[in-house]
Parts: structure tokens; C-alpha cells; sequence
């Protein structure tokens, strides 16, 4: 498809409009835009990618892609998906729309942007960044290995927790949970979870064990009152406030719960996972 010609306008002194624009980037750099038939292909292929983030790979094809150019870098692009729901024989149809650009082929769908060689683009993150700790629960030798950041006073962060489980008695995952104080105060999080009673704080002898504290964390939360505000109670309270502090200003995250996934070749490397990425890993039934 070739370019868009931008129509010659005047301004009243009789000068050419458009030669006062600056130069588009695509013509200085690209030696030549991308044709409908590789924006097609772009466009499933990365379309591809991203629903096998979502949904797994079985049965996902994409087929009658459509495109509009809004101008002449930027194509928007739409497209019908189908792939598998667990539990349901039938393939599931969705509508898929994005935009790619013909400088290049970078792909945005479904709020993820993709280059045209397929890498993903979104900032990863060593554990060493990502400061503070949680308790780590699960298979280490797992194919999936996640940290989520949870809060003892969010419904959803409740049901995350309850969807891991099985997972974590499978031995599918290996799970690092850190408690983040976002709905309440630090010291109500401590309230309700007991966390300076684990061996998180004390790994020599807890008087709390693990799986009791995730049964707190994960809405039953503990009605002791807390009346001794000894050592352990504040190396608990500067874990939480290290591991919100890390949430919000390393990862931004706005709501929780929130979830990083370690990438598959390149183990020592998080990325935040989408609503959809996240639903695949513990509802994958939905």
C-alpha cells in the first residue's frame, strides 16, 4: 500500500503549509514503508504471541485482518482471534484491533507493543531491584515462577491467593508472596497478618508457620491484639513498608494485586504481567 499524500494547503501569505511541518522520522529513516501484505502478517503474528500470553497456544489462529491507515506511519489494524477456553470443546472468537507502524512494524495490541521480531516491550527487573521479600511457597524447580504483592484488606488479592493454592499442591509454580500495605495502615496489615510472628523475621523459631500466615494474608485475618511493639514487630513493620515502597515506586503499581513473572530464557529477569496474562496463570477456566 503506498502512502497517504497530505493535501497541499495555503496559509494566507500563500506559502505551502505542509512545507513548514517537520519532517516525518519514517521518511528519514526508513528506506521504504511497510506494504498491507507484511502489516497483515505483522499484525497476526504478534496478535499470536500475545493471546498464547493470555490464553496458552491451543487452537489460536487469527484470520480477516482489516486496516485503515490513520496516517501515513500508523496503521490501525483489526482482526477476528479464536482460540481455547479450558473445559469448552468449541474455540472462542474474539475481535482483536491494534496499530502497527510501517517504519519498522512495532505492533501495539491489547496494550502490549511488540517489534517486528517479536520481543516483547516492557521493563524486566532483577530480583536485587526489586527490594524487600515475601514468603516463597511452591515448586522452586517449576517452569513458573511468580512474585505477587498482596494486600490482607483486598478481596481480589483473597482470590488470587485461593486460585494459587492448588497450583502451589500441584507443584506448577513456585510463588514468592509479599504483603503490601495499599488499603490500610501498616500497622493494621500486621494486625491482621501476624507477619512479625513468621519466619520472615524470625527464621529461627517462629511461632507462626508459613501456611498459617498466607490463611491470614488471604482474608482470615488474625483478631489478636498487638501489644508488644518489640524488634520483630518493627523488622515486620519495615518489611512492609520496604515492599509497598517497591511496588509503588519501582513497579508503579496502582492496584493490587500485582504479579511479575520471571521470563523463560532469561531466568534472572521479572516483568509485570497483564489482567489477561494474569487470569491465564490462575484462572485459566475463566
Amino acid at each position: 500500500m503506498g502512502g497517504i499524500a497530505l493535501s497541499a494547503t495555503a496559509n494566507a501569505s500563500g506559502v505551502d503549509a505542509n512545507s513548514l511541518a517537520p519532517k516525518s522520522a519514517a521518511t528519514v529513516v526508513c528506506g521504504s514503508l511497510l506494504n498491507e501484505e507484511v502489516i497483515a502478517s505483522l499484525f497476526k503474528k504478534n496478535v499470536l504471541r500475545q493471546l498464547a500470553l493470555e490464553f496458552g497456544e491451543a487452537g489460536l489462529f487469527v484470520y480477516d485482518v482489516q486496516q485503515s491507515p490513520v496516517d501515513n506511519i500508523v496503521v490501525r489494524v483489526e482482526a477476528y482471534a479464536k482460540y481455547k477456553k479450558l473445559g469448552q470443546k468449541d474455540l472462542a472468537t474474539l475481535r482483536v484491533k491494534g496499530w502497527v507502524n510501517r517504519c519498522g512494524g512495532t505492533t501495539i495490541v491489547r496494550d502490549n507493543t511488540w517489534l517486528a521480531d517479536g520481543t516483547l516491550v516492557t521493563q524486566r527487573f532483577t530480583l536485587e531491584q526489586l527490594h524487600g521479600k515475601g514468603a516463597k511457597v511452591g515448586n522452586p524447580n517449576a517452569a513458573m515462577h511468580v512474585i505477587i504483592f498482596v494486600d490482607s484488606r483486598c478481596p481480589h488479592c483473597h482470590r488470587l491467593l485461593s486460585y494459587a493454592k492448588p497450583l502451589i499442591e500441584q507443584g506448577n509454580i513456585f510463588l514468592e508472596i509479599r504483603q503490601v500495605a495499599y488499603l490500610e495502615s501498616v500497622e493494621e496489615a500486621l494486625q491482621d497478618t501476624r507477619l512479625f510472628d513468621t519466619a520472615l523475621i524470625d527464621p529461627h523459631n517462629p511461632p507462626l508457620s508459613i501456611d498459617d500466615y498466607i490463611e491470614m494474608l488471604a482474608g482470615f485475618n488474625s483478631d489478636s491484639v498487638v501489644k508488644d511493639k518489640n524488634p520483630p514487630y518493627v523488622s515486620a513493620k519495615n518489611l512492609i513498608e520496604t515492599n509497598t515502597k517497591t511496588a509503588k515506586e519501582i513497579l508503579h503499581i496502582i492496584s493490587v494485586p500485582g504479579v511479575l513473572i520471571r521470563e523463560p530464557m532469561a531466568k534472572s529477569l521479572y516483568r509485570r504481567a497483564s489482567y489477561w496474562e494474569m487470569n491465564r496463570i490462575f484462572q485459566p477456566d475463566l
